[in-house]
């Protein structure tokens, strides 16, 4: 039987995050995960396989002219599918934000999985 080309599988059979920004204060991030990318990125923490949650961290990159580097904070959400989607806040126009899915070990411990590019949101003109 061959297969329908107008059926999209929805599994891609590898690692990857994609975050696309709505507006300058929502974006949409969807993810997969592999069992060789969660066992990878599992065995990288000290207390592999036992209490490591998934997690979907959102990075926000504000540029410090007077340093010349990049100031960055993240939101974070447990997620509990291999295969999913959201949506997040940024609330901050005009800043690059970055999706990252991993794990989170002991402490502040954070192996990473896979990372979508930097992506800018949109400033506010006018009276916004």
């Amino acid at each position: 039987m061959k297969a329908d080309p107008f059926i999209l599988d929805p599994s891609t059979d590898r690692d990857y995050v994609t975050l696309l920004v709505r507006d300058p204060d929502w974006a949409y991030v969807f993810w997969e995960a592999t069992a060789e990318g969660v066992t990878r990125s599992k065995s990288r923490l000290s207390n592999a396989g036992t209490g490591c949650p998934m997690v979907l961290r959102i990075y926000s990159f504000e540029r410090d002219n007077k340093a010349g580097r990049s100031k960055a904070e993240f939101a974070e959400y447990e997620v509990d599918q291999w295969l999913g989607g959201r949506l997040v806040l940024l609330g901050r126009p005009g800043t690059f934000h970055q999706a990252v899915l991993g794990f989170k070990g002991e402490g502040e411990t954070f192996s990473p999985l896979c990372r979508s590019p930097l992506v800018p949101s949109p400033q506010l003109f006018g009276g916004e």
